[in-house]
């Protein structure tokens, strides 16, 4: 190689180093890992390696509670994740106890692989998480005081400027409330106190006039307070959620697999199964679902 071509090649790598170094400094500088090693771990990437799907929990009447004297979980969505474990080969932790609202930043943070409480599908959520195919459905219908008769057969009576639904705020019936209902006043309750007993006690003291929630937690707690509060409109379904696991929307390959698993123990009959042993002491908990074959 001539004496030029070799100045020209030491100029060409001295010129590539420089612009690496700049190009690194650069991501650096704006807050990007450059180290391939030090690349953050997915979480279907964390769960193949630890062979382990870590579960954020919420607790509700059927769905998830826990047995005052084991102090071990148990309902239908503990019986569906144990069902997904043993067709995934992965053994299911319930290592979290996580709010509502708070499952997002749980399942950003890394704190648990999947909120399996079983949450209500959203469009506006899933821009930042995955849900899985449903394994249940569920609607929401009105609920009033009971000598309260305006909204017979007329739930659009609603939507008036003299009437008040009470909602969680930031949750499904605060979207309800808002988007069918716009003319009527809102009193929003924080996660802390918005459970639906909370719901229930602001008609029982005439705080409001209309609350949102399914049919089953109604008669949970109508079991309770029989007669304290009705139906606005038996059967008149304001909504319907498919009931899902979510994950971080990090790595599709973990819900993947999950969406998998989900239809299989669909497809097996075992979610019928689970369901089927808790109808006569949760009635009406879920709508049920049409198969998508002919049997």
């Amino acid at each position: 190689m001539k004496y030029p071509q070799i100045l020209l090649v030491i100029a060409l790598a001295i010129v590539t180093t420089l612009a690496t170094a700049h190009f690194a400094n650069t991501r650096a500088m704006q807050g990007e890992e450059v180290n391939p090693s030090s690349i953050k771990e997915t979480s279907y990437e964390r769960v193949m390696r630890t062979k382990t799907l870590r579960c954020g929990y919420e607790f509700w009447d059927s769905g998830i509670m826990r047995d005052a004297q084991t102090d071990q979980l148990y309902g239908e969505w503990v019986d569906f994740l144990n069902e997904i474990g043993k067709v995934s080969g992965l053994k299911v932790e319930w290592s979290a106890h996580v709010g509502w609202g708070d499952a997002v930043t749980a399942l950003k943070g890394g704190k648990i692989d999947a909120m399996c409480a079983g949450i209500w599908q959203s469009a506006e959520k899933a821009k930042q998480i995955y849900f899985s195919i449903p394994l249940a459905y569920q609607s929401i219908e009105a609920f009033v005081q009971p000598d309260d008769h305006r909204f017979d057969n007329n739930i659009e009576r609603i939507n008036s400027d003299d009437v008040t639904i009470m909602v969680v705020d930031a949750d499904t019936s605060d979207f309800l409330a808002r988007e069918d209902f716009p003319k009527a006043k809102r009193i929003a309750l924080g996660d802390l106190n918005g459970t639906d007993s909370d719901l229930y006690m602001g008609l029982a003291t005439k705080k409001a006039d209309v609350v949102f929630d399914t049919v089953g937690l109604w008669r949970q707690y109508d079991k309770a307070n029989p007669g304290k509060v009705r139906r606005a409109a038996p059967g008149h379904n304001l909504r319907v959620f498919g009931l899902s696991i979510v994950t971080d929307n990090d790595d599709p390959r973990l819900m993947g697999m999950i969406d998998v698993g989900v239809q299989e123990i669909i497809n097996s009959g075992a979610v019928d199964r689970i369901l089927k042993k808790d109808e006569a002491k949760y009635p009406d908990m879920y709508l049920k679902s049409v198969k998508p074959y002919a049997e």
